[in-house]
């Protein structure tokens, strides 16, 4: 994973639109050789497993990178070699908060990632392109500060002194607890942990994606309530982003009123690098098999 990470990077900061495009056309036939993406998404898993509300304990894999349960890698059996094997904090509920509990310690707040708030912000006009290019800029700058602190940066608010047409009431919080994106190919993976039932899930996506079709996949002792697009009607790579509306698979997590939503994005662009895009996919099973829910024994 990392070294795909490596190059899409090398991508972004080549100079000039004419390098840029010479650069994805170079990495596109290299990720077409048969197996040239194998190693990447394959054995490069971690397995995350935690408590909820004392009633649960789940468990279910992710790529290289970490997820936000502070977790604990487990020793491996064997002196010298990695387990890769998680075991996060104990998620629970107290006043109408959500927390993750530390013995002997204060435990942390885990709100935003299971609950939101609502608030009203400003719709702007579309972007002109020269906006467009100034935003792919400021991306690629942030992007290069980050590679530099290892620190994820938010992309700021509007500060091209536009005035907004109208205000909508969006929703914040609900942040991923595990999530990757890949530039080049415009796709993304993210786990969520929300306190939200299935009924609100398929309202929220239908609204949000009407192309998207739904339908229920049993997968080991699963059952899966899943929106899917079609590649025909995939959307263009969003502004300031990647992926798009293409898989979002929701599991409840018994009585709890909780969910795990896992989603894949992908946009047009993705369809340009065709074998990447069925790996992607082929990853994107591998962690709905990953997920296991048992009932805590009292």
């Amino acid at each position: 994973m990392k070294w795909i990470l490596a190059g899409l990077i090398a991508v972004l900061f080549s100079g000039g639109c004419s390098v840029v495009e010479e650069t994805v056309r170079r990495n596109d036939d290299r990720y077409a050789r048969p197996g040239a993406m194998d190693s990447p998404l394959t054995g490069i898993y971690k397995t995350f497993q935690f408590n909820l509300l004392d009633k649960y304990r789940v468990t279910h894999q992710w790529l290289e990178s970490g997820c936000s349960y502070r977790g604990v890698e487990q020793k491996d059996a064997t002196p010298g070699k990695r387990s890769y094997f998680y075991i996060g904090r104990d998620i629970f509920e107290e006043n109408g908060k959500t927390w993750l509990r530390f013995e002997g310690r204060t435990p942390f707040d885990f709100d935003r990632y299971v609950r939101s708030v609502k608030q009203q912000v400003p719709i702007y006009a579309p972007a002109t392109q020269e906006e467009v290019k100034a935003s792919e800029k400021a991306m690629r700058e942030r992007i290069e500060r980050s590679r530099k602190t290892g620190r994820m940066e938010s992309a700021p608010p509007d500060s091209t002194g536009r005035k907004p047409i109208r205000y909508e009431e969006k929703e914040f919080g609900f942040q991923a607890v595990c999530g990757e994106s890949w530039w080049v190919t415009s796709h993304l993976l993210n786990a969520r942990l929300y306190k939200r039932d299935l009924a609100t899930w398929r309202s929220m996506l239908t609204e949000s994606n009407p192309k998207g079709r739904w339908s229920e996949h049993r997968v080991g002792a699963n059952v899966w309530l899943a929106q899917e697009t079609a590649e025909q009607d995939f959307g263009p790579r969003p502004l300031n982003g990647v992926g798009g509306p293409f898989q979002t698979w929701l599991l409840p997590i018994g009585d709890t009123g909780y969910t795990i939503a896992l989603h894949l994005g992908a946009s047009r662009e993705s369809l340009q690098y065709p074998d990447a895009h069925a790996r992607f996919q082929a990853a994107f099973r591998h962690l709905i098999e990953s997920v296991k829910i048992e009932p805590i024994r009292q």
